[in-house]
């Protein structure tokens, strides 16, 4: 009611409403990837950074086949520098298992430092195709680990929206 309104004496008139909270805006899921990751942390500020790439589970299909032919790219980005590894490339399947394990040597828990998953899909007869993409501050190891063994992929191009 407007103040205006009150003053001239008008009896106020409560209307209660059920408030719902707004659905969270959730990205597009591309599957979920399972991995484990932690540091070994010998060197103060700095140490190794140990990833296994376990599984993927609910891959989109991106071949005529109905399945994907996916390997995972892991990347830690840290003061402009990028080291990566790959997967090796799992054939006709949704469901792919890697059990991958790699060391990031000296690597810094950095607030703008990142730890990056790609998953992509090999073709046989030409470039590979993004399916999905997973980032993760290097400073939050701690909720990285609260996530279990497994993180849900988004779209590539939604990355770039949220950034």
């Amino acid at each position: 009611m407007p103040l205006a309104a009150a003053d001239e004496g008008e009896a106020a008139k409560a209307h209660w409403c059920r408030l719902e909270p707004l659905p969270p805006v959730v990205p597009t899921a591309r599957g979920k990837l399972e991995f484990r990751a932690w540091f070994d942390m010998r060197r103060g500020h700095s140490g190794d950074l140990h990833v296994h790439v376990l599984r993927a589970r609910g891959v989109e299909a991106a071949d005529w086949s109905g399945t994907s032919d996916a390997y995972v790219v892991v990347t830690v980005v840290q003061a402009g520098e990028q080291v990566s590894h790959r997967t090796h490339t799992v054939w006709g399947t949704l469901d792919p298992e890697w059990q991958d394990a790699y060391i990031f040597r000296s690597v810094r828990r950095h607030r703008a430092h990142v730890l990056k998953f790609e998953l992509y899909d090999r073709d046989r007869f030409g470039s590979a195709a993004p399916q999905g993409e997973l980032r993760l501050p290097l400073p939050d190891l701690a909720a990285i680990e609260a996530l279990g063994d497994s993180s849900w992929l988004m779209d590539p191009a939604e990355w770039e929206e949220l950034q």
